[in-house]
C-alpha cells in the first residue's frame, strides 16, 4: 500500500532513529521501505545493511558505490530517476535519514485520509523542529500561520506562495510517471516535488504533530548561508516562471518580492538569474502602480484618457 522512501548520506548519528520510527508504524496494510544511501563514509551504509538483513522483504536498500551528488546528480533526480521508479505502493511517504516520525499511527491516519478524500493528491501534517538538542513544536505553525489559518485542505496556489509541507510529513499518491528535468539543479528537492503532485489535486492537512524535522549544519539546506538559500529560492521561482503559465506569474512575483526585499542585487554577486529576478519584480511593481493609477482615472470619469493609458500599458508590458 505504501512505499516509504528514505534518502540518507553520512547520517550515522541519526539513521537508526529514522529507521526505527518507520518500522514502528502500526498499519492494517503492508508497506515497503526503500533506503537510498549515497555512498556514505561514516558507517551509515553498514547500519542500513544490518537493518535490511533483519527486515528482509520490508527494507529494500539502494546502495551507491560513488557519491552521486559529487558527480552532479541532484537530490531531486535521485528521487525522480532512482527511488520513485522502485516504489510499488499506491502511496509514497518520505522520511529522510536525519528526520524521524513520532506517531506510530502516522501512516495509517494519512492513508485513511487519502482513501476517504480521492480529490487530494497528497496529505501532510504538522512537525516539530529539532535544533541544538531541543524540539520546538511552535516554529512550523508560527512560520506558516498566514497560510494555514486553521484550514483542513489547500490548493496549488497556497503551496506556490511558500513551502508549507515539511518533507517528513508528506504522503503522495503514486500517480506521476515522468518528472520534468527543469528542477534538477536545486539544492532542495521537496518543494518542486510537492508542487508537481499539487498539480494533480488538493492538499489534505492533518492538524497533528506526527514527525520531527532535524535542523543541523550537516544538512545541505541548513548548512547553507541565508544568501545561498535565498539565491536558490530565486532560481526556483525563475524556473517556475518558465514552467507555469502566465496566470501564476503575479503570485510568483509577489513571492519573489517577499524573499528578496531584505537584500540588494549586490548581496548575490554577479548572478544573471538574481539580476533578472530583481528586474522582473521591479517591472511588476511598476505595472501594478500603473494599473492602480488607471483605476483611479476610470473612477474619476476620464474615460478617453483612461483608454489611451490602457493601450499604452498593454503596448509596453506585452
Amino acid at each position: 500500500m505504501v512505499s516509504v522512501c528514505c534518502l540518507t548520506y553520512n547520517h550515522f548519528e541519526y539513521i537508526e532513529r529514522a529507521l526505527k520510527s518507520i518500522l514502528a508504524q502500526k498499519t492494517n496494510f503492508r508497506f515497503e521501505l526503500i533506503v537510498h544511501d549515497d555512498a556514505s563514509t561514516d558507517g551509515t551504509t553498514e547500519i542500513v545493511g544490518k537493518y535490511a538483513e533483519a527486515y528482509h522483504g520490508i527494507i529494500k536498500p539502494v546502495l551507491q558505490h560513488q557519491n552521486l551528488l559529487s558527480t552532479g546528480t541532484g537530490i531531486y533526480n535521485i528521487y525522480t530517476d532512482i527511488v520513485f521508479p522502485k516504489a510499488k505502493g499506491k502511496y509514497i511517504a518520505i522520511c529522510e535519514g536525519d528526520d524521524f516520525w513520532t506517531d506510530n499511527n502516522k501512516l495509517q491516519q494519512q492513508v485513511d485520509f487519502l482513501e476517504c478524500h480521492p480529490d487530494c493528491s497528497l496529505c501532510f501534517h504538522k512537525v516539530g523542529i529539532l535544533k541544538n538538542g531541543e524540539t520546538n513544536n511552535d516554529i512550523y505553525e508560527a512560520y506558516h500561520k498566514n497560510i494555514l489559518c486553521g484550514r483542513r485542505d489547500f490548493e496549488f496556489i497556497d503551496l506556490l506562495k511558500d513551502n508549507i509541507i515539511p518533507n517528513c510529513s508528506v504522503v503522495y499518491r503514486n500517480i506521476i510517471d515522468k518528472f520534468p528535468k527543469i528542477f534538477s539543479n536545486l539544492i532542495f528537492p521537496d518543494w518542486p516535488l510537492h508542487l508537481l503532485y499539487a498539480e494533480k489535486g488538493k492538499l489534505g492537512y492533518i492538524n497533528k504533530f506526527m514527525a520531527v524535522h532535524h535542523e543541523h549544519e550537516k544538512g545541505m539546506w541548513n548548512g547553507s548561508s541565508e544568501v545561498q538559500r535565498t539565491k536558490s529560492i530565486i532560481g526556483f521561482y525563475i524556473d517556475l516562471l518558465n514552467y507555469l503559465g502566465e496566470t501564476y506569474h503575479p503570485v510568483i512575483f509577489e513571492s519573489l518580492d517577499r524573499y528578496t526585499q531584505r537584500f540588494q542585487p549586490s548581496d548575490f554577486g554577479k548572478d544573471f538569474e538574481v539580476a533578472y529576478a530583481f528586474g522582473a519584480i521591479q517591472k511588476q511593481k511598476e505595472i501594478n502602480q500603473l494599473q492602480r493609477d488607471l483605476d483611479t482615472i476610470f473612477r474619476s470619469g476620464s474615460w478617453k484618457l483612461a483608454n489611451r493609458l490602457s493601450r499604452l500599458i498593454k503596448y509596453f508590458t506585452r
